[in-house]
């Protein structure tokens, strides 16, 4: 799908929120003085937005999560969750939300600043740390294995390579909906035991997929897995040890997509607060350093925002830039998170597939972060051993 077309039309319309969260922040604090009363007034404003851009199964709310175990969370500002399930509401808004029908969380803060931006986080990590009740992916990794005997029962990498890069109605490979959900990664699997990922031939033919987050966390795990830290000797010199670390990298990539994909995903969302990049950057990464021995990247927020700024996580890295409308990443990342509980995402080769529709790589093409150099990146190491150190990309 040709999603270029879509750059102007959906890039206008976060332009169009995020100018409105601005103006109503400001006149809000024209006249009230309250603090109190100014944030439920732009927590309000939020939830107006989302209920004019999200699907009427979404219930939008504010309260408490709670799990089979009985813990709750802290106070979470707005919550996301399914409208066809149980749900203890009281006066005044507050509702008590089981954590199996939660989608996601945001935290809405006037103005982003060191204790604030602390109070949030803590209150993400409350969200993360509760526990489900089942299991929710049964088959582990042996799912991996079904993705590869699929792929060959398909007859040649190269099918399915062709179906993915030129995706069309009339091409339906009968893809269960849960090796749909892996299938770059075995893709790249492939690839990379072939010894394609040396040869730019693959680079220039497969440019739309590998300019990815997943692209990058692949090669970002392959690393960890061969103890390589040259990324180029990983992707080329060491493809003949994969059958070796065959059973230990689709391990960890279960493991890395079950703690990725695990609901709710968390987000912040601040009016205004930080004027310099590097420096909230810092104080997210002096959070995770404090806290680190008790969590992981996966307990980290999606995405961490203020009016003019943001970070992006993909896995265990965050991207961080300045951005005119970094509310676009936020609703990009809500509608990833849905696709994932609400089917929105179809088995290839049926009618209606929706998250095209929301790949920031093909939307916001040179207008990216990552195109806007130079811009920052945090990537937490996947052993936990450290916070990882933040990174000028030039």
């Amino acid at each position: 799908m040709d999603t270029s077309k879509l750059k102007k039309p959906f890039g206008e319309w976060a332009k169009s929120a995020q100018s409105r969260l601005t103006y109503e922040y400001q006149a809000s604090r024209s006249v009230l003085t309250q603090g109190t009363l100014l944030g439920i007034i732009r927590e309000a404003v939020v939830k107006d937005i989302l209920r004019k851009f999200l699907p009427n199964s979404i219930e939008i709310g504010s309260g408490q999560i709670f799990d089979s175990q009985g813990v709750s969370s802290k106070q979470i500002d707005i919550v996301l969750a399914e409208n066809s399930a149980p749900v203890f509401r009281y006066e005044g808004g507050v509702s008590a939300y089981l954590l199996e029908t939660v989608a996601a969380t945001i935290e809405v803060k006037s103005m982003m600043h060191r204790d604030k931006l602390h109070e949030s986080l803590d209150n993400c990590n409350s969200v993360k740390d509760l526990a489900y009740g089942l299991h929710i992916k049964g088959k582990g990794k042996k799912i991996f294995e079904e993705a590869v005997r699929w792929v060959e029962g398909k007859g040649a990498l190269q099918t399915i390579d062709e179906a993915i890069l030129n995706p069309r109605d009339d091409r339906n490979l009968d893809c269960p909906e849960n090796i749909w959900e892996i299938i770059r990664f075995v893709q790249f699997w492939l690839h990379w035991a072939t010894g394609d990922l040396g040869t730019p031939e693959f680079y220039d033919k497969f440019k739309p997929i590998i300019e990815t987050g997943d692209f990058d966390f692949f090669v970002n795990l392959l690393q960890h897995v061969l103890n390589q830290t040259d990324q180029v000797k990983a992707v080329t010199v060491d493809t003949a040890r994969a059958s070796d670390i065959q059973h230990e990298f689709f391990q960890q990539l279960h493991n890395s997509l079950m703690y990725e994909c695990l609901p709710p995903t968390t987000f912040i969302l601040a009016y205004g607060g930080y004027k310099k990049l590097d420096i909230m950057v810092l104080e997210v990464k002096r959070w995770y350093e404090k806290n680190m021995s008790k969590i992981s990247w996966a307990h980290m927020p999606r995405v961490i925002m203020n009016d003019r700024m943001l970070m992006y996580r993909h896995f265990n890295t965050y991207h961080c830039n300045v951005f005119d409308y970094p509310i676009i990443f936020l609703m990009v990342g809500l509608c990833n998170t849905f696709s994932k509980l609400l089917s929105l995402d179809r088995p290839l080769g049926s009618r209606s597939q929706i998250t095209p529709y929301f790949d920031l790589s093909r939307i916001l093409g040179d207008l990216h972060p990552k195109n806007v150099q130079p811009y920052l990146t945090w990537s937490i190491p996947l052993d936990n051993n450290s916070s990882g150190e933040i990174e000028t990309v030039k």
